[in-house]
């Protein structure tokens, strides 16, 4: 029996630390493992050398995850740089008048899609004509997107409440009829 395989990733939890690290407070009790495992585990491991070579593989060949369609998501696929994360904190510090004519030259590509999506949440009258109409843009295109999911819930609500339904139905007519 193989032990359970995790990949490590530095900067993320769990956190990597020498195994000393279990040895105070009840470290090993607090995790649920022993040194005797942890020995048993490594063993196994170098008993069988084609293990770790089959996991460097399927890890290598894995499918890549797709790319975020959310800018807020997209955030999650790298770090970054200083120069942004200066300009990133100018716009949190920014008010609504001040975002109006603010346009950082970000280097990151993400960033202002993000920018965009900030101010229509934050300060929709900081968004000139030719934002707001990409903000509404975007609005509409995930509600459609949305729409599959949530019409399929609304078939369980109607089983159980079908007044309830029936006004959430009326509210997503409305949305999608509405200019939002």
């Amino acid at each position: 029996m193989f032990p359970i395989v995790k990949e490590l990733c530095y900067n993320k939890c769990p956190a990597v630390a020498p195994i000393g690290v279990l040895d105070n407070n009840d470290g090993w009790e607090k995790i649920g493992l022993t040194p005797e495992v942890v020995q048993e585990n490594l063993k196994t491991l170098l008993e069988h050398p084609e293990f770790a070579e089959q996991m460097r593989s399927e890890y290598e060949n894995r499918p890549e995850f797709p790319e975020a369609i959310e800018p807020e998501a997209a955030l999650y696929d790298g770090f970054l740089d200083d120069a942004d994360r200066v300009k990133v904190a100018a716009v949190r510090n920014a008010d609504g008048n001040k975002l109006a004519d603010f346009c950082p030259d970000f280097h990151d590509p993400r960033l202002p899609e993000l920018l965009l999506h900030y101010k229509g949440r934050n300060f929709p009258e900081s968004l000139s004509e030719a934002e707001a109409a990409k903000w509404e843009e975007y609005r509409r295109k995930r509600l459609e997107r949305q729409a599959p999911k949530f019409l399929k819930e609304l078939e369980e609500v109607y089983k159980k409440d079908e007044f309830i339904a029936e006004e959430l139905k009326l509210y997503f007519e409305n949305v999608f009829t509405s200019d939002y």
